[in-house]
């Protein structure tokens, strides 16, 4: 049996993170930062805390906006029982970051701290052993019992928060979800029951952060 989990999300725009497991295989979606500017109401650093104390074989990454990608440079290069974690980004993603963070660091004005944290982010990224390039529609087969299988969807519209309400509808339309549709990403997730997508209403399951559903 599979779960999912959203730690951070459920009713925010930005900080993204969830996460689907089983008995053996963790995996989590997005590690974003917040976008909060005030430190006092960040959760950021409890975010980290929780992720360097997971079992957690891979984190994926949606796409490159801080917000969903922003702390990956704080996940640990193994999970609290020692096995490596792996970090999937799809390879045009990689190699935006690669630029952004490439040019910050060459930047004439940037600080000897803002250079470090710079080249860390591109040692990160160069990192074969523990890059991950995803490619859509190209299944991956994650954890050592290689119990939990994701086809990644490549679709061109950035969904919760952003995009119009008829773009969520025909990206649902178009995946065919089976099991659940979890609102994440989104001020409101009860907007989604408004939504045109007929029977699949049925399967949408509004979450709190921490709350798990059981597949």
């Amino acid at each position: 049996m599979a779960s999912i989990k959203i730690h951070r999300g459920s009713h925010q725009i930005g900080g993204s993170i969830a996460e689907i497991y089983t008995e053996n295989t963790h995996v989590f979606i997005d590690f974003g930062a917040e976008l909060t500017t005030d430190p006092e109401k960040s959760t950021d650093a409890e975010m980290i805390d929780m992720i360097r104390h997971a079992r957690c074989d891979a984190v994926l990454f949606t796409h490159y906006h801080g917000d969903h990608v922003g702390l990956i440079r704080h996940v640990p290069k193994r999970d609290v029982e020692g096995h490596p974690i792996k970090l999937g980004l799809g390879k045009a993603a990689r190699m935006v970051l690669e630029n952004i963070h490439g040019s910050l660091a060459d930047l004439p004005h940037a600080s000897a701290e803002e250079k470090k944290m710079h080249e860390e982010y591109l040692e990160l990224l160069r990192d074969r052993d523990r890059i991950l390039d995803i490619e859509g529609g190209v299944p991956i087969f994650l954890g050592e019992a290689r119990d939990v299988k994701v086809t990644p969807v490549m679709v061109y519209l950035h969904t919760g928060g952003h995009a119009t309400a008829d773009d969520i509808a025909e990206l649902i339309l178009t995946v065919r979800p089976k099991e659940v549709i979890l609102p994440i990403h989104t001020e409101h997730p009860e907007k989604f029951r408004e939504l045109e997508i007929g029977e699949y209403k049925d399967l949408i399951d509004e979450l709190n952060d921490s709350c798990v559903v059981d597949l």
